[in-house]
């Protein structure tokens, strides 16, 4: 024991000595985050931070916001270190600021006089091209295995070479490297370091000093498959959309009189005698109609608040036919009318044994389209989830970069739910006719008879297109709900034609044409058409979108052929109804 003695009092004194040492390191743990230069803010007219950041080149790279009992002004010029880089703008104790001892050992940067004019904040950094590169940015490990600006090896070795500083680019105005091109505000990629380099050159431009290829720009808008998040302001700055849809939609069916009948018994068609049915007439053009749908926009503001964008929605004509021939007068058929001379049902024969032989159809025709042009704006976004508001003026809950500061490091946010207001003009087309067509050799009077009738509406529509749009987007699904309504007026036109052919003499009217209702109409109506859709889609690459979505419209005031028809008065009438569409789509979706 005695020879160990002195061995354990060596260690025991070795000990000693190192503890305060340990103490003083683990009180003082090595700095972290990137380094650079606090400046004085010389344009706080529109209430931006009065200090910034900037790096060695002069170039703007965050602002600093003033925090309780930190005063930033007795370290303007000295060398900063970030402790937590949240984006753009940044609290004062987010910053690692320099003791008295570090103060008076480090020498302060001259950076020069700015004056306001020249000042561009990081805000505005979407306008400005990416700044050229002056060679590669001397840089230092950190602790984290990360890389910060050595601005002690910069500042030697300029001065070495007697050199000063460069001075900023362009004539001398600070302009801030767009550093949200590759990481935007509130968004981190999966491989980035927990906080971002400010020397990091922009990877849309590849600089011929550092000789490496950029990485992969983030997704438009934050809305890729990969990206984890979605941001109310995306990062892409202007951009285009559009969108094409394959209808499968359901019409109000035309309504009309019975047009045709015919009778079991083997008497004349009357309608509500024993025996008789209607085998035409009542709703028709009911079936679903096949037609497509066209969409395209453009955001015209970076900040994608404002778009104008543009629809055509059209079907394919629905046509209904009916014909019935019977040359050798074996069956029962008639046209039945209310005859006013007689103040009764009656009916105009067709075929019938003993009586007479023919041949009656019927042609019907529905075509309907849509246009649309509007403006669209945001009116409110925001973020669901994640550890920070948005970034877009308008969003409901804070200006992005400072409330992600109060919080601590923001969180990507997983989904964002946003409102558009869209104002614009719409226009609407309805064409649809009704005709007949009627060959009849009666036995008594063998006299032939010939006749042609038909009835033609159309309906245009022009007004105010209003309403809104409510956007829930996520990393990969999307649920669109749009409501509006479109006021104006409807332009309702109607002609009337009838002949009637006996023995070689012709004579206006028909049927259902008498003499005094053949012409041509016009009028103008006030109208309404809403509009609802929920459209849900699912995202498939960064640009490309599959949907599917439910839509109902109504147009109120239409006049529509088979509304019109009335033998029973010797001059014409309006006659005028609504028109209820409804179906769904299946769409394609592309966002440049």
């Amino acid at each position: 024991m005695q020879r160990w003695r002195p061995l354990l009092t060596a260690l025991v004194i070795a000990a000693a000595s190192l503890t305060p040492a340990l103490a003083q390191e683990a009180s003082n743990p090595a700095p972290r985050g990137a380094m650079g230069i606090l400046i004085r803010n010389p344009d706080t007219s529109r209430g931006e931070p009065p200090f910034a950041i900037a790096d060695q080149f002069g170039k703007v790279q965050r602002l600093v916001e003033p925090s309780p009992g930190v005063s930033l002004d007795r370290f303007v010029g000295e060398r900063i270190r970030i402790k937590h880089d949240t984006g753009r703008t940044l609290l004062a104790s987010q910053l690692e600021l320099p003791t008295a001892t570090s103060s008076r050992s480090e020498p302060r940067v001259q950076l020069g006089s700015v004056s306001p004019a020249q000042f561009i904040p990081p805000r505005r950094a979407r306008e400005i091209d990416p700044p050229r590169s002056f060679g590669v940015i001397p840089t230092q490990a950190t602790e984290d295995g990360g890389e910060a600006i050595d601005l002690d090896k910069v500042l030697a070795d300029e001065a070495r070479r007697g050199e000063t500083l460069p001075e900023p680019v362009r004539g001398g105005s600070i302009e801030p490297l767009p550093a949200d091109d590759y990481y935007p505000e509130g968004q981190y990629h999966e491989s980035s370091p927990e906080v971002i380099d400010m020397g990091i050159v922009s990877p849309r431009r590849r600089s011929p000093l550092l000789h490496q290829e950029p990485g992969p720009p983030m997704p438009l808008g934050g809305y890729g498959r990969d990206s984890g998040c979605v941001t109310c302001n995306p990062p892409s700055q202007r951009g285009f959309y559009a969108r094409a849809d394959y209808l499968l939609w359901w019409f109000d069916g035309m309504a009309t009189p019975p047009l045709a009948t015919t009778n079991d018994l083997g008497n004349p068609p009357i309608l509500g005698d024993a025996g008789t049915r209607v085998v035409y007439g009542g709703e028709i053009l009911d079936n679903a109609r096949n037609g497509a749908q066209f969409t395209i926009g453009a955001w015209l503001d970076d900040r994608r608040d404002l778009a104008i964008e543009g629809d055509w929605m059209f079907f394919g004509n629905e046509n209904d036919a009916f014909s019935y021939s019977d040359p050798t007068a074996s069956g029962v058929f008639g046209r039945p009318f209310y005859n006013t001379a007689t103040d009764a049902q009656d009916v105009q024969i067709i075929s019938q044994p003993g009586a007479a032989a023919g041949s009656f159809s019927v042609a019907a025709r529905s075509e309907f389209e849509s246009f649309g042009l509007r403006a669209r704006t945001g009116v409110g976004c925001h973020e669901l989830g994640g550890g920070g508001g948005c970034s877009c003026p308008t969003c409901t809950s804070g200006r992005g970069p400072l409330s992600g500061a109060l919080g601590g490091m923001r969180q990507p946010a997983p989904a964002i739910s946003r409102i558009d207001f869209i104002a614009g003009y719409r226009y609407l087309n309805l064409e649809e006719s009704l005709a007949f067509s009627e060959n009849v050799a009666p036995v008594t009077p063998p006299i032939s008879r010939f006749l042609n009738e038909s009835f033609n509406a159309s309906n245009e529509f022009h007004g105010a297109d209003l309403g809104y749009v409510y956007d829930l987007r996520s990393k990969r699904w999307n649920l669109e709900l749009t409501g509006k309504v479109a006021v104006g007026g409807t332009r309702q036109r109607v002609g009337v034609n009838g002949t009637t052919s006996i023995g070689g003499t012709t004579t206006t009217g028909g049927l259902l044409t008498p003499a005094g209702q053949v012409g041509y109409y016009s009028r103008d109506r006030f109208s309404v058409v809403p509009e609802l859709s929920a459209r849900a889609s699912y995202r498939l690459t960064d640009q490309l979108s599959v949907s599917a979505a439910y839509s109902l419209l109504y147009w109120a005031n239409v006049v529509r052929p088979g509304d019109v028809i009335d033998p029973t008065s010797p001059t014409f009438d309006w006659q005028e109804t609504s028109l209820w569409a409804h179906g769904l789509n299946f769409g394609l979706d592309y966002n440049y």
